[in-house]
């Protein structure tokens, strides 16, 4: 008796391997680029004399094929971090292009333009990928002194990437006490390799110095506007606001937009796409960690549509490649499925008695087939804004829910108010009110249950969006909360002015709000305001008996925390059995 085992894929891969290692190897040998090959273990594949030569000045060992790169650079750290992020982004990218020496430690080597290129199966599984690494030292030579052309770009004239580095670097280090934070714009043209295919590089050089000279014009002097390699630009847009810095971000992608380049009769012009990094507070010191970061948001405006610019907040700790890649495949798993996780927290009245459920719907997400743990929000939320999932999170949250509840009828009458979070995606998102109205016209539940929660920095960013928004979902029949209200001096003017009904304390209100006779009458004036105003008031997070008294004395209309009720399931909101002579109903 015995087994059979196809071995047919296995041995396809192996072959498809092997020419591609061939071939990599006689093209090597013919250029005096830099040229390795790994597979996606980063043990090399293939690398050409001047990429072993160079590795070994370098790095004292000689590469040979079959060593892994990860043990080459074990005594170099921060090499192999780096060197291990950008083999990883072309498995997960496909091809990309950067300026760099061999090692960022070492400022004297040359500079390189290395090509990453994905390699594949013919079934497009990922066998490795390959580098190509061309000194282009000669082309930044400067005429005038060897200073400026270690700085500046040769064809734009602008910053080059190792100067901007030092710039970043250098704002990141700075001490003093800013009035706002600092964000990075990553820039990249759309389809601009075509320009190359239809003029040759001479012209696309041409257009490269115009368009550089135009945003140049249109940059804040204090501001860093750098060309990092290829088509990709970047800007360091210091100490302005994040509303102001996403108005200077959508100005230079209309203006890239709008440039138009004569040549030959034919007028050239293109679109970019952008990643806006925004960094404030506690954030990662490492430059190229937050260029990294930056280029994952521009890769995710491109993937979305192009002409875009995909904004998020820098990852205060930033995750490996390993941890982001994982997260994200969660996430991605879970809304293919449909299957997110949903709990709910209630909110109890306070100052009165009043009758019916009131929730807000809470998501997690579930860990998958490789029994990974259960994502909190503040642990998927930063990848999801990060890779543009945030906004099909909100909907399959809203739309999973009202799912569950059409199975749960006999909760009709009892359902007083569901509130649903909602993402600066989804508030930004000019459907989302038809697609609340469509999901709704499906529901036996009376449109005014639902509430949607739209955080106060983002109406203190966006007030008329947000108007417009709460408008928008005012015809439908829904309901708005204005979360975190108290966070900001404009707390008191959004909660008499903004279309909303429901104002819901920030926790910053609540902390010591027992013990602190200012903190009592800020709440009581914003109570007070949004009452008479004709909207309710939720004091968040009580976590004892003496906030549960205080808020209670203060008249606020509604209390949520730990101490009236912590998160449940969702499926334990379901109504009591009841058998009847008809049958049994509810359970």
């Amino acid at each position: 008796m015995g087994t059979l085992i196809n071995q047919t894929a296995a041995m396809e891969q192996e072959q498809a391997l092997e020419r591609a290692t061939q071939l990599l190897a006689a093209t090597g040998e013919a250029t005096p680029d830099l040229v390795a090959a790994v597979d996606t273990r980063l043990t090399l594949l293939h690398c050409n004399y001047p990429y072993a030569s160079q590795f070994a000045s370098v790095f004292g060992q000689t590469p040979t094929p079959g060593d892994n790169l990860l043990e080459l650079l074990e005594d170099f750290p921060n090499e192999r971090r780096l060197i291990e992020r950008l083999w990883q982004r072309a498995f997960d990218r496909g091809g990309f292009v950067v300026e760099m020496p061999l090692a960022q430690q070492n400022r004297d080597l040359p500079v390189h333009e290395f090509h990453y290129q994905r390699i594949t199966n013919s079934h497009g599984e990922t066998l490795g990928a390959v580098q190509v690494g061309r000194n282009i030292d000669n082309q930044v030579q400067h005429a005038g002194s060897s200073e400026y052309h270690t700085r500046h770009d040769p064809v734009t004239g602008l910053m080059n990437r190792r100067e901007f580095i030092a710039r970043l670097l250098r704002t990141l280090e700075q001490k003093t006490h800013r009035e706002s934070c600092d964000s990075l714009l990553y820039l990249d043209l759309d389809d601009f390799e075509r320009f190359n295919d239809i003029a040759g590089s001479g012209t696309c050089d041409r257009y490269l110095r115009e368009l550089a000279g135009n945003l140049g014009v249109r940059v804040r002097q204090r501001d860093a506007l750098a060309r990092l390699s290829g088509d990709t630009f970047a800007l360091l847009i210091e100490n302005c606001p994040e509303a102001k810095a996403r108005d200077i971000a959508q100005s230079i992608l209309e203006l890239i937009r709008n440039f138009v380049f004569d040549w030959q009769g034919q007028k050239l012009s293109t679109t970019a796409s952008g990643g806006l990094l925004i960094m404030e507070g506690d954030k990662p010191r490492d430059p190229e960690e937050l260029l990294s970061q930056a280029a994952d948001l521009c890769h995710t405006a491109k993937t979305s549509g192009r002409n875009r610019i995909h904004a998020a907040n820098a990852l205060t700790e930033a995750l490996d490649d390993t941890v982001t890649t994982q997260r994200l495949e969660q996430i991605r798993q879970a809304l293919a499925q449909g299957e997110l996780v949903l709990e709910y927290q209630t909110l109890k009245p306070v100052a009165s008695a009043t009758w019916g459920d009131h929730i807000e719907i809470l998501c997690r997400v579930p860990g998958g087939d490789d029994n990974a743990p259960v994502l909190h929000p503040d642990e998927f939320l930063p990848v999801a804004e990060r890779f543009d999932l945030a906004k099909r999170l909100d909907r399959q949250v809203i739309r999973q829910t009202l799912q569950w509840l059409n199975g749960h009828r006999l909760l009709e009458p009892r359902l007083k108010y569901c509130g649903f979070n909602l993402s600066l995606a989804s508030v930004l998102d000019d459907s989302f009110a038809d697609f609340m109205e469509a999901e709704l016209a499906r529901s036996p539940f009376a449109p005014e249950c639902f509430c949607v929660e739209i955080r106060e920095a983002h109406a203190t960013q966006y007030p008329d969006d947000v108007s417009v928004l709460c408008d928008a979902l005012h015809r439908v029949g829904c309901r708005v909360a204005l979360d975190g209200a108290g966070a900001s001096v404009e707390s008191y003017r959004l909660a008499a002015r903004l279309p909303v009904d429901i104002i819901k304390l920030d926790r910053q209100m609540m902390d010591h709000l027992e013990d602190d006779p200012v903190q009592q009458v800020m709440v009581e004036a914003l109570h007070r305001i949004a009452e008479a105003a004709g909207k309710d008031t939720v004091a968040t997070f009580i976590e004892n008996d003496d906030a549960l008294r205080k808020a209670r004395t203060l008249g606020i209309h509604f209390g949520q925390g730990f101490r009236l009720s912590r998160p449940q399931p969702l499926d334990a909101l379901t109504p009591a059995a009841v058998d009847l002579t008809t049958g049994r109903i509810g359970g």
